[in-house]
């Protein structure tokens, strides 16, 4: 579907690309652009801790400000003898940068997850059942439920969270260091590096967390090739400690890994397709101690210089289980 919509959205478009204009701020610096969306996975179990997505290079120059804020929202479902899962998800991302230098930046992001029962299941049933496609699962809880037991020897006790359990939500800060070594040239790529550090807030949540202080890093590269067209790649990695979810233990390090390909397409706008691929949190757990598979695929907008509107369909791949089976992004960005 987001292939689909994507082509549909190309062929729109002028077949040559072209430039935005010298008012643009992101488009200062060689080898790099609006970049990809910050994406950070919405499996069950590891959009319960830090985002984990890389910081790309970007134009971001001295006394430079933005505000960034974004929501994503996905549908989990998985269902066998070992597990009953059926909710969605709803991540927050609000964030301040401001730039210490043409290639430094500081960021505080402040972020929040809920689970929810939600209502995208309309949504996902109507479209297989438009085009002929199994229902699987689907048909096995009423639309617009929320179910979360896991009841696997592999982990201990079975766990059972109640809808109306009175903490669903996951809050945390986290301040990051972002240093762009440097933009590259015709040849090499631009190059940059992150340190994190985040901090659960308030006592509030479902997760009981082994630290004060969670810390993560990131190496990020991104290369401009031609016609408008800048692949971007990245990772970063976390320590979190021995977190515990209703008896579950996570994993103590968990990564991630970002692939995209951006094509400005016409000035002011790109089209944007990536992969982002986590690491299992839980170990033992069969699927979910897997690598979630993300795909995501959408646009850019600068609807004027300094407001960026982004837009995306994100989908599961490979992985079903531990991947959400339908999700959105969307985000706005000030810079000033």
């Amino acid at each position: 579907m987001t292939a689909a919509l994507l082509a549909l959205l190309a062929a729109a478009l002028p077949a040559s690309a072209q430039e935005p204009g010298d008012d643009s701020s992101w488009f200062q610096k060689p080898n790099v652009g609006y970049g990809p969306f910050r994406q950070t996975s919405l499996s069950p179990f590891s959009s319960l801790r830090m985002n984990l997505s890389p910081y790309f290079p970007a134009s971001f120059s001295e006394h430079t400000f933005e505000l960034h804020v974004q929501s994503e929202w996905g549908k989990d479902l998985a269902a066998n003898n070992y597990w009953e899962i059926d909710y969605e998800v709803v991540a927050s991302d609000v964030s301040f940068s401001w730039g210490l230098s043409d290639h430094v930046r500081v960021e505080l992001e402040i972020v929040s997850g809920e689970r929810t029962g939600g209502g995208l299941d309309a949504l996902i049933i109507g479209f297989h059942d438009t085009f002929g496609l199994a229902l699987g699962p689907r048909t096995r809880f009423p639309r617009n439920d929320y179910v979360f037991n896991v009841h696997s020897p592999d982990v201990g006790p079975p766990v059972h969270v109640d809808r109306e359990d009175p903490q669903p939500f996951v809050e945390s800060a986290m301040l990051s260091f972002q240093h762009v070594v440097t933009y590259g040239n015709d040849l090499l790529p631009a190059v940059s590096y992150a340190v994190t550090l985040r901090a659960k807030l308030g006592g509030g949540g479902d997760l009981e967390e082994a630290t004060p202080v969670d810390l993560a890093a990131s190496l990020s590269v991104s290369k401009d090739l031609s016609s408008g067209f800048r692949l971007y790649a990245g990772a970063i990695g976390a320590w979190y400690g021995r977190d515990n979810f209703f008896g579950i233990r996570l994993r103590t390090w968990q990564w991630s890994g970002l692939a995209a390909l951006e094509w400005n397409c016409l000035p002011g706008f790109s089209l944007v397709a990536q992969y982002l691929i986590t690491g299992g949190a839980v170990d033992g757990l069969r699927d979910f101690a897997l690598p979630s598979n993300e795909v995501a695929g959408g646009f850019k907008w600068e609807i004027e210089p300094g407001l960026l509107f982004e837009a995306g369909i994100i989908e599961n791949i490979l992985n079903f289980v531990n991947s959400p089976d339908l999700g959105f992004h969307a985000g706005l960005t000030i810079r000033w």
